[in-house]
């Protein structure tokens, strides 16, 4: 098997572990949105944000630096499962003490995050600061699982997950009550049990141990990792913040609903950096042409990507109108945008990959935090012209800003021979068919003529795409024969 295939085999497991639980949360979207009010379902998508920023902040940046130096313990395996077991124990006692304060002191930060004072801390943000907590316990064996390239055990445990959330807070929904503080005790309920599953996975390869040379270069490694993840994932919530105090949970419901359909394409984005960064890691080490190979790979990716966001501008509105009562339609407004944003941030991830082969992840929170404070600056002048579409323009601007920003570094340090030209017809094509989408009026009763329209100009683009040579179905299509091969065998 070529080691583009090997590439893009691994790709689909982590395609299936990350883009399966975005589909299964599609499918509960029907679920959320006809049996809860916009403002419930603004409430469950502020405390599961408030969770991933949680998360970001307390994982003190383990989720790389596993996965980066277990490549120098694996040939040792008694000092591996000592580098594991010292980073699994540290990290999850750090989390608990972090977790206990937070519970300890909600009192005093909670009326700082939430406007509306009938969601209180008690129960709905400790629920995401327990969830949180739960979710901790992933870091180390997932990270694990990614190093030893066993993509199929992540995808499973993954799925299994979400599932387990999906099937909780059907439950909860259905059977119990009808209100947001039923859905995050089921997503609680089912993290909690994925705490135990995970920690019987990580310390069956791991030794309890507390070895600090090995723990100190970790958090060298890692920290200004947990700046950058904290400032990533503050994007996603604290425009939820901002919306709630200049508008209302109701429109945080409307904002958060476009947001989870365009950030689907986060998870195709995680699927390919899970399996590219140990692939570029991998490739650097044995093949004396990584670099032009590589950029390759990172250019068709990039274009592949483009495709998949031009069919989810235009077909987002559909969905969102067969998935959802026509109280949450005007969410359709939001998804362009956060698509747009997401297709930047996926050009960003082989760019970072970079910077971390030569372990120069300094300034990479810096420009996570430009982007971030651009994203906050924009929030503040644009949320009261635009609203929820303001919110969701900011996303766009501050993640073009990251992408940009991380490039012309990457470049200084480790210049790749990326072939711009590539990159410009991707976005550009993509800000066209965005602007076009536009003109394109839809009402509930009218859906056949505008899906025509829409069909025909996604086909247009990939011929575009091909003719201009940007894309090689014949290349992509041997690729994922080679893959299913070898995965049948």
């Amino acid at each position: 098997m070529s080691r583009a295939a090997s590439l893009l085999r691994g790709s689909g497991f982590y395609a299936l572990g990350n883009l399966a639980p975005k589909l299964m949360a599609l499918a509960l979207i029907p679920i959320y949105t006809y049996l809860l009010s916009e403002r419930q379902y603004g409430i469950v998508t502020y405390v599961t944000s408030l969770a991933a920023i949680m998360l970001a902040l307390t994982e003190l940046g383990f989720r790389s630096s596993v996965l980066r130096f277990y490549f120098d313990y694996e040939g040792d395996p008694a000092r591996l499962k000592r580098f594991l077991g010292t980073s699994a124990g540290f990290l999850i006692a750090v989390g608990l003490l972090l977790t206990v304060a937070a519970l300890a002191t909600g009192k005093y930060w909670g009326p700082l995050l939430v406007k509306d004072t009938s969601m209180g801390f008690w129960p709905f943000l400790a629920l995401g600061v327990l969830i949180a907590f739960c979710q901790l316990s992933h870091v180390v064996p997932m990270a694990m699982l990614r190093a030893s390239e066993r993509a199929g055990l992540y995808a499973i445990l993954q799925i299994g997950e979400y599932l387990l959330i999906a099937g909780l807070v059907v439950l909860a929904l259905v059977g119990i009550e009808r209100s947001a503080r039923a859905a995050l005790w089921a997503r609680f309920i089912a993290v909690a049990v994925f705490f135990v599953i995970m920690s019987v996975l990580i310390w069956r390869k791991a030794r309890p141990a507390l070895d600090l040379p090995m723990l100190k270069r970790s958090l060298i490694y890692g920290l200004p990792l947990t700046a950058h993840a904290v400032a990533n994932w503050s994007q996603t919530f604290l425009d939820r913040v901002l919306l709630e105090r200049m508008t209302s949970l109701d429109r945080v419901g409307l904002y958060s609903l476009g947001y989870n359909i365009g950030m689907l394409m986060s998870a195709i984005n995680l699927a390919f950096n899970r399996a590219f960064l140990p692939y570029h890691l991998r490739e650097v080490k044995n093949n004396p042409d990584a670099k032009r190979h590589l950029a390759r790979v990172a250019e068709d990716y990039w274009a592949y990507l483009g495709l998949a966001a031009a069919f989810g501008v235009l077909f987002a509105r559909e969905g969102i109108m067969l998935l959802t009562p026509e109280r949450f339609y005007e969410a359709h407004r939001v998804v362009p945008w956060v698509i747009g944003g997401y297709l930047a941030h996926g050009m960003y991830y082989p760019l970072i990959n970079n910077l971390l082969l030569l372990k120069r992840t300094g300034m990479i929170p810096l420009a996570t935090a430009a982007s971030a404070g651009l994203n906050v600056l924009l929030n503040l002048y644009w949320i009261p012209r635009w609203n929820i579409v303001g919110a969701a323009a900011a996303t766009c601007a501050s993640y073009l800003l990251l992408t940009l920003i991380v490039y012309l570094w990457s470049q200084r340090l480790n210049p790749m021979p990326y072939r711009l030209r590539r990159v410009a017809l991707v976005l550009g094509s993509y800000a066209v068919i965005g602007l076009g989408v536009h003109l394109i009026q839809l009402r509930p009763d009218q859906l056949l003529a505008p899906l025509a329209i829409k069909a025909a100009v996604l086909v247009g683009y990939f011929w575009l795409l091909k003719a201009l040579g940007a894309i090689d179905p014949r290349r992509a299509l041997s690729l994922i024969r080679d893959a299913l091969g070898r995965s049948a065998r």
